[in-house]
């Protein structure tokens, strides 16, 4: 399920956030346990993956999991891009996940992970719960994180994060053309860091397994995706 908010920045900024599923298939499963208490978790799952309708690729996938349950989206208009006032830049962790989502427009993206990479580069994780933890402390973290499941809450957390990063690195939040540059130009990768090739260097990764990963992994993080896609980039040079 996607939600969009415009930005409280600037009209030229857009910013998404992509609500995790997770509070609202529990909240699903636990209205259905109410109602045959004698079933099993199995079970209650199972008529959850059922019922839903699938979405994206046949099957399980990286964007829709099972599908979408009919109270995910009750009341709620289909998503339409055309409709969609956008800005010239778009904002988000790990945006460009987001950006697949919704279509792939024409807009610059800015990802938080790569900002909160170069500002705090003494952090030790990149999740954005991670991020606002070690931003706020652990004990208002959980309140904020606790919201993230909503797409306003995901929306501030990103927008905390981001202003954050904007006063380490010495520049105004307005100024998008700098917020891009400098989440565009974080080095990428050099081993892959998941999968059955972990550890091993990018240059020396299959080719089609390369060209897999681009076509088929949505969420790849931002350094990684620069990295494959300049290793596709070298390979195709004469």
């Amino acid at each position: 399920c996607l939600s969009t908010g415009r930005s409280i920045l600037a009209d030229s900024c857009l910013s998404f956030g992509f609500t995790s599923v997770r509070g609202v298939a529990r909240g699903v499963a636990a209205l259905v346990w109410s109602y045959f208490p004698e079933c099993t978790n199995h079970q209650i799952r199972g008529a959850l993956i059922r019922s839903a309708r699938d979405k994206g690729a046949p099957g399980c996938d990286a964007q829709y999991g099972h599908g979408i349950i009919d109270a995910d989206v009750e009341g709620l208009e289909a998503f339409d891009l055309a409709r969609l006032e956008l800005g010239d830049y778009l904002i988000g962790h790990n945006v460009r996940f987001d950006w697949g989502v919704i279509g792939r427009p024409k807009v610059k993206l800015i990802c938080t992970v790569r900002l909160a990479r170069a500002a705090f580069p003494e952090w030790h994780r990149y999740s954005q719960s991670k991020c606002i933890e070690q931003l706020v402390g652990k004990e208002q973290a959980a309140y904020m994180t606790a919201a993230a499941h909503d797409a306003l809450g995901d929306a501030r957390m990103c927008y905390l994060l981001y202003k954050a990063c904007c006063e380490r690195l010495n520049f105004d939040p307005t100024d998008f053309a700098t917020a891009h540059r400098i989440s565009n130009s974080a080095k990428p990768v050099k081993k892959m860091p998941f999968g059955k090739y972990k550890g091993q260097s990018i240059d020396e990764l299959p080719m089609p397994y390369i060209k897999w990963m681009l076509a088929n992994i949505p969420n790849l993080t931002p350094s990684l995706y620069s990295a494959l896609q300049h290793r596709v980039a070298n390979e195709s040079e004469p």
